[in-house]
């Protein structure tokens, strides 16, 4: 499940269901609206401001990358 929320409001603005081989970062460009001016995601959407679909947008993408877990 993928979920565009706004950061001020709290609203949700779309909702996307997609299966589990479905790269979160492909499914990107439908979350978005055109307005956005900073993206918060997690690792899942590493390289979402380089994509064609997005690549013209003024936004900052700030992603949360996962910790390496280990020894």
């Amino acid at each position: 499940m993928h979920i565009g929320v706004d950061k001020d409001s709290g609203l949700i603005h779309w909702v996307s269901t997609t299966d589990a081989n479905v790269h979160d970062v492909s499914v990107a460009a439908e979350l978005l609206h055109g307005e956005e001016r900073v993206v918060h995601v997690d690792a899942g959407y590493q390289g979402l401001e380089k994509r064609e679909e997005t690549a013209g947008q003024d936004m900052e993408c700030r992603i949360a990358m996962r910790v390496e877990q280990g020894c």
